[in-house]
């Protein structure tokens, strides 16, 4: 298993806190396994502009989760300027990450923050959920995971990356998951494999769980 995977799977093990999820939402009739559901989409987010680098930060551990956790076809990886429409061309719907604020006191780091899954066609929201966390920033099964992504967000996924991850896999928990054909399995398989073969860096955190 490439070094990224490793990173993100050994992190969802590492990471038992207590619930961050405070409110949710499902547009009713909408079947995510159904012949209707959407399956090919943009992982997009957007943050506030003075938290410099945390809109990167949050597409590439959302990207990361639902590569490796979900059954979504991900196209592309994308940072928001406002609207999830931005992110429309070429997919059917776009899994929206917002980080609306994140508070540091010290090492700890409190993040709030709503992943929504909207259909390009129509612009319909089909699924939301919202919550914050309080996290350390040093975790220390989560510092691989961190270091991991200073490449690929910059110098402030040392600050942001464990707390941010420990909030987003909890907010994408949830989401519905659609059912693959067996060549749409096949077309996830080459889009797992990333731009250059770069590979989801979850996979570190799932053999040393941590405490709530």
């Amino acid at each position: 298993m490439p070094r990224l995977a490793l990173l993100l799977v050994v992190a969802l093990a590492a990471t038992g806190c207590a619930s961050a999820i405070d409110s949710r939402f499902a547009l009713r009739g909408y079947d995510a396994r159904g012949a209707g559901a959407i399956k090919r989409i943009a992982v997009a987010a957007w943050a506030p502009r003075e938290l410099a680098g945390v809109g990167e930060l949050a597409v590439q551990v959302a990207t990361d989760l639902v590569k490796l956790r979900k059954n979504y076809l991900v196209k592309r990886p994308a940072v928001l300027e406002r609207e999830f429409a931005e992110a429309c061309d070429g997919v059917e719907g776009v899994l929206a990450v917002r980080v609306l604020d994140v508070q540091v006191a010290g090492d700890n780091v409190t993040t709030r923050a709503e992943a929504s899954l909207f259909r390009c066609t129509d612009g319909a929201l089909l699924w939301r959920t919202g919550g914050a966390l309080e996290a350390s920033s040093k975790d220390a099964n989560l510092q691989n995971l961190a270091a991991a992504y200073v490449d690929r967000a910059g110098e402030g996924a040392r600050r942001y990356a464990a707390p941010l991850f420990a909030l987003l896999q909890q907010l994408l928990a949830p989401l519905p998951d659609p059912v693959l054909t067996d060549a749409e399995i096949d077309e996830k398989i080459e889009l797992g494999r990333g731009a250059g073969g770069e590979a989801p860096l979850v996979a570190a955190a799932e053999a040393h769980p941590t405490g709530s």
